[in-house]
């Protein structure tokens, strides 16, 4: 994709959790043969992370590919979709990396099984 060419479409800045962040969405409509059959627009994901302590910028870029046209969904909903999706991955990784879930042992047959409401007091916090 001609990235170079494409305008930004959505900006989103937020300062927090002691950084700076700015990110920047391109989305352009693709053509078949992409080799996704039902992928309508490709995306390019932009975000500048800078400590606020140190100042040293980081820069990530990501792609993806959406099978919404740009009528279904704007600029501006596919970059909180995109984000929405990073805040799913952090509450996994607490609860992987935190809690050792995945370490579990327990997986079928007759032995003890995990409270349920434990793993919702876990989610709430």
């Amino acid at each position: 994709m001609p990235w170079q060419r494409i305008p930004v479409a959505a900006r989103q800045h937020n300062r927090g959790h002691g950084r700076q962040e700015h990110r920047t969405l391109k989305a352009a409509a693709v053509a078949a043969g992409l080799g996704f059959p039902h992928a309508a627009q490709a995306i390019c994901l932009t975000r500048q992370i800078r400590p606020l302590d140190d100042g040293k910028r980081r820069t990530a870029t990501v792609y993806a590919i959406t099978s919404l046209d740009a009528h279904q969904a704007t600029p501006a909903q596919l970059a909180a979709w995109i984000r929405g999706h990073w805040q799913i991955e952090a509450l996994h990784h607490t609860r992987d990396v935190g809690y050792g879930e995945d370490a579990s042992q327990i997986r079928t047959g007759s032995g003890p099984r995990p409270c349920p409401l434990c793993a919702t007091w876990r989610s709430a916090s």
